[in-house]
């Protein structure tokens, strides 16, 4: 975030009086039923509930300096111990030097607990308070209010003075805790113009006026027109994590406000409605960024050897992702922007843009067309198309063309091979940078650029009373990278295969995996277990899919509020064979089934034959489509329920008389 006006003081030296709507929520002033409260009739699972929050956005004059002052004061009731994390609250700024930064001033707050028939009140003390440096410029203050358990009410203020006089704050009203009430009031004078853009599904009173307001001017007074605006939200539900939802920030209700223009009295209107080539230019222009995609040189050696090797020119972009991985380590910290990139080569650690940094430079010196890839990751919600905005960006991953193929990297995670990202940068808005002048900079859908699949083969027999079942498990690309990934947060082997036993509940035996180490390959399990047969009246039950059934369906509500999002396109298959015990015949069998969601968005196989000794299944489900609107939630609803169904049947074995 940069200063942007730096002669607006000499014609606005004054300071905006706030005319605040009567409110009786304030500061220090507590009941003694908010305290004593001990549930949330809305929601019982709730662990806290916001009784009542409230932000305020005005501008004054500090030293000569204007400034964008940000109030904002909460009060939160802690239903359960859960809830206490709620005490711990962040406040992020920039510190870009004089005149060019934010500062957070007035932290207060108290913990109010109903002890021995009366409020008990303890104070927010200098020693809960700290101070943290994010990245670069950005820090962060770190707020614990104190003696906070289930019971506790809690309330806290702090305001953010801004020397950026062109950014406004935005304003989440929901939570993932229920919200009783909301207000955001912001008062911006005439002289400045924003796009004000809302998200998010619950109802917004939104009341915009003209106001005039008396303003201080060196010692008289002047009549300023403003515009008032005041959003309001009450009774919104906790937003919970969903695993169906990806950009989960995309559907908070909020709002946001984008510079458009300034207009100083006597001046040119100035426009600030940013296409994204403006946005390209800045960041190019940037020595931070830009700055960083001109370093010829860097491992010259190196790079010299793979440029003129006999290697083909997908192999030489392999072999330089290799190099950078081989130089630097993550440092585990995501950036747009770098420190040094010879200080990353020279400590051998960085983050992740050193990291991609270096391999654009790299992979330019031997002649490929490289070039970054900036996004907002998923947690962060998508690029907006329709307001540009370079503060939107917190990551890049990189681009590069060869032979008419486009190839994508993230060399700081060591898990994932070209064309395979971490599931938080799969956006499906992404915008490449190619150069201003080149007309080249496009959108970039990341989140299908591969064909992921699983396969499993299992063969069923029977011996002495017990199912005996072989399986065999291969996985690629996004899913080989996923599996590799929740592999790393196991101590060894060992507690890897408890997982396993608790996640299917059977005891594995004979466990095998192959290609662990060697992420350009696939990932490959073997393993065997067995479980008592389900024997029954001379009959047995036998569940073909045994450990990769659905079990249940995860979409049960009647509707929807929110769209359903898959991380990628996968493709899993199950090749099941069971042989048919001697004294056996079947009686019993499912029948063939195939459905689909609008031809292909989504597809289910289920497709079985009689062999006489032994029984053929092969399952497929296949995702093409990522996004479900929630005007498709219905039929995808119906579509898992047809594959539970089909899972959950079963064989049955009749014993006969030989």
């Amino acid at each position: 975030m940069k200063k942007i006006f730096v002669c607006l003081v000499c014609c606005l030296s004054y300071v905006f009086m706030l005319a605040a709507e009567k409110d009786t929520n304030k500061f220090g002033k507590v009941s003694e039923e908010e305290v004593k409260m001990s549930s949330f009739a809305a929601d019982t699972s709730a662990v806290a509930v916001v009784l009542y929050e409230k932000g305020s956005t005005y501008y004054q004059v500090n030293n000569n300096n204007l400034q964008v002052c940000f109030d904002v004061y909460a009060k939160i009731k802690i239903l359960k111990p859960e809830g206490a994390d709620c005490a711990n609250i962040k406040i992020r700024y920039e510190d870009y030097g004089p005149n060019s930064r934010e500062t957070v001033q007035s932290i207060d707050g108290y913990s109010y607990n109903y002890v021995g028939g009366k409020v008990e009140k303890t104070r927010l003390s200098k020693e809960y308070i700290f101070t943290e440096n994010i990245k670069e410029k950005v820090f962060q203050k770190k707020i614990t209010l104190p003696n906070v358990k289930a019971g506790t009410l809690i309330e806290y203020k702090y305001t953010v003075m801004s020397d950026f006089e062109g950014s406004i704050r935005s304003w989440r009203f929901q939570r993932e805790i229920p919200v009783c009430q909301s207000i955001y009031d912001v008062l911006i004078p005439e002289y400045f113009s924003f796009n004000i853009n809302t998200r998010g599904y619950c109802p917004l009173e939104t009341i915009r006026e003209p106001e005039n307001q008396t303003l201080l001017l060196n010692g008289g007074t002047l009549t300023c027109a403003s515009q008032h605006i005041l959003l309001k939200a009450k009774n919104l539900p906790a937003l919970k994590k969903d695993k169906f939802v990806a950009y989960m920030n995309d559907y908070i209700t909020s709002v946001s406000f984008e510079i458009s223009g300034v207009q100083i009295p006597g001046a040119v209107y100035k426009s600030f409605a940013y296409s994204w080539k403006d946005v390209e230019k800045q960041l190019m222009d940037d020595s931070d960024f830009g700055g960083n995609l001109k370093k010829s040189g860097l491992l010259k050696e190196e790079v010299k050897a793979i440029k003129d090797s006999k290697m083909t020119n997908v192999e030489k972009i392999q072999a330089l992702y290799e190099l950078v991985k081989s130089k630097v380590k993550w440092n585990e910290k995501t950036s747009v922007y770098n420190a040094s990139l010879k200080k990353a080569l020279k400590d051998g650690v960085g983050n992740s843009a050193d990291m991609n940094f270096i391999l654009i430079n790299i992979l330019k010196d031997a002649g490929f067309d490289a070039y970054p890839i900036v996004m907002s990751s998923r947690s962060e919600g998508r690029l907006p198309r329709a307001n540009p905005s370079i503060n939107s960006i917190n990551y890049f991953v990189v681009g590069v063309d060869v032979d008419d193929n486009k190839y994508f990297m993230d060399v700081s995670r060591k898990n994932a091979p070209i064309n395979v990202l971490d599931d938080e940068y799969l956006v499906d808005m992404a915008r490449s940078f190619r150069g201003v002048e080149s007309n080249l900079s496009d959108w970039v859908n990341l989140s299908h650029i591969n064909s992921s699949s699983e396969r499993n083969v299992s063969l069923i027999k029977f011996e002495n009373d017990k199912m005996i079942v072989e399986v065999s498990s291969l996985k690629t690309n996004q899913l080989a990278y996923d599996f590799r990934e929740q592999y790393k947060k196991y101590k060894n082997r060992d507690e890897w295969i408890e997982s396993l036993q608790n996640k299917y509940g059977v005891n594995i035996d004979n466990y095998e995996i192959v290609g662990l180490d060697s992420i350009n390959k696939p990932i490959f399990e073997k393993f065997t277990f067995n479980k008592a047969a389900s024997l029954a009246d001379s009959k047995l039950y036998v569940n073909l899919l045994t450990l990769f059934q659905e079990k249940s369906n995860p979409f049960t509500a009647d509707k929807r509020e929110l769209p359903v999002e898959l991380s990628y396109p996968r493709t899993v298959r199950n090749a099941i064979s069971i042989v048919v015990p001697t004294g056996f015949a079947v009686e019993e069998m499912p029948k063939s089934e195939k459905v689909a969601i609008n031809d292909k968005d989504a597809l289910y196989s289920y497709l079985v034959q009689n062999a006489g000794e032994s029984i053929q299944l092969v399952s497929s489900l296949t995702f093409n489509q990522t996004l479900y609107p929630t005007n498709e939630y219905v039929n995808l609803k119906d579509f898992w329920s047809h594959i539970v169904a089909k899972n959950n049947e079963q064989v049955v074995l009749k014993k006969i008389n030989l």
